[in-house]
């Protein structure tokens, strides 16, 4: 790997090669060398165990020297060691000093995380709530010997379904060094887990949670943590679903004007986390403002605890007609305007009947009264005629009789007057 020095110390791991660029300078000025004889070199040792290693490089005119070697593929018996650089070929009476400034490191051990539930229970990534993923901490201890790459912990996440990475959930954080010890390093921050995608997170969905960082060296880690064994994390689906569920509307669905109608509705939260809800209800006029309803108005919005795996909470609201046909009645959570959140439907206020709008009915109405009345004479006379027919039948009855005995008395007066005539004719003929 390409490592960059830490101050004089190089960090590598066996089998590595590296390089040393250096330059001639006098010993006691330290200024660097301008007339650099031919034949002019630099020996470049390490003694790797028990093992010398050496290089020999030309010392260019500048007075700079290039050159690398590679160490050997096993395990140092003292991982720091020691680069010497010498002069060779010093013309005339010159001397050279042997500069040991520089050393290596060779670090054969791969590095290992430790989620240390004894010490850090609740943030050693065993199960955390679907709905607390926003802020999660972690704290992981790196166990090395020579130690991890300076700087925080860079560590890498992915939720996985059914055993596969689900696409677009991938992540990456890293944490902040809290204990910098002498072979265990703890490492702690918080964390934001939700996935990128906003995807909703479903029974059996579960994280992989590793880390990206090597050691010093650039060993990667290794065992649970690392790229090849990720540390699973079990997600509990622990969210707070309150939801409308219905709606009972009463004394009527047709109110009149005026009329102030009662709206019981019904929550339920089939969710396993406890809340709550903060609803008004409101009426969108003339399709751009809100208007609130008469029990929000006056008292204000309601707060609506939904207990986990709750139904059939109640919350009750009022509302006074005030116009003819259909409101546009919406419960609204949290003020949110911009997306109402259940439309209350059903309610159709009547039309007023007003007497430019209602003339005709009531000309109706008015000639439907003088038509009652009029029966109502007739049948009156009707009776009285009635009444007054009886009462000269009876006397006409009376009359009837007595005009018969008038004629009876005349009929009989009439005979003896013509008996009377008769006897004076044949008076007469005697």
């Amino acid at each position: 790997p390409n490592i960059d020095p830490v101050g004089d110390m190089l960090y590598l791991k066996q089998g590595d090669e590296f390089g040393i660029e250096g330059s001639i300078v006098y010993a006691g000025s330290q200024a660097q060398a301008s007339e650099i004889p031919n034949g002019l070199q630099v020996e470049i040792e390490v003694i790797y165990g028990t093992q010398e290693i050496d290089l020999v490089v030309d010392v260019g005119q500048d007075g700079r020297f290039l050159g690398s070697m590679i160490l050997p593929s096993r395990v140092p018996l003292n991982p720091q060691m020691p680069v010497s650089t010498s002069v060779l070929n010093v013309p005339g009476g010159g001397s050279s000093i042997t500069n040991t400034d520089i050393s290596v490191t060779v670090d054969s051990k791969s590095p290992q995380a430790l989620f240390n539930l004894a010490d850090y229970p609740d943030s050693s990534l065993t199960l955390l709530d679907s709905d607390l993923l926003g802020d999660v901490t972690v704290t992981v201890t790196m166990v090395d010997e020579i130690g991890m790459m300076d700087g925080p912990l860079q560590v890498s996440w992915v939720f996985v379904r059914d055993n596969n990475a689900i696409a677009g959930t991938d992540d990456s954080g890293e944490l902040t060094m809290i204990i910098d010890g002498d072979t265990n390093d703890v490492y702690q921050s918080s964390l934001d887990l939700n996935p990128l995608n906003d995807m909703r997170i479903e029974s059996g969905d579960y994280i992989w949670f590793w880390i990206t960082s090597t050691d010093k060296s650039g060993n990667e880690i290794i065992g649970q943590g690392s790229d090849s064994a990720p540390r699973q994390v079990t997600l509990r689906i622990m969210e707070f679903l309150g939801a409308y569920s219905r709606s009972v509307i009463n004394p009527t669905l047709t109110p009149e004007i005026n009329d102030i109608m009662t709206i019981e509705t019904f929550w339920e939260n089939p969710g396993k986390r406890d809340g709550e809800l903060v609803v008004g209800l409101y009426e969108l006029v003339d399709g751009n403002q809100w208007r609130e309803a008469l029990s929000t108005q006056t008292t204000g919005k309601i707060t609506i605890a939904l207990p986990a795996e709750s139904s059939s909470v109640t919350a009750v609201f009022e509302w006074e007609a005030w116009r003819a046909g259909q409101p546009n009645l919406y419960l609204i959570i949290d003020e949110d305007f911009d997306n109402p959140y259940q439309a209350i439907t059903g309610i159709n206020v009547k039309q007023p009947v007003s007497t430019e709008e209602g003339g005709s009915d009531s000309q109706i109405v008015i000639i439907a009264a003088v038509a009652a009345v009029a029966v109502l004479a007739v049948a009156l006379v009707m009776m009285r005629s009635r009444a007054d027919d009886d009462y000269y039948y009876d006397d006409d009855e009376e009359s009837y009789y007595e005009d018969d005995s008038w004629e009876y008395e005349d009929e009989e007066d009439g005979e003896d007057e013509e008996e009377d005539g008769e006897d004076e004719e044949e008076d007469g003929e005697g």
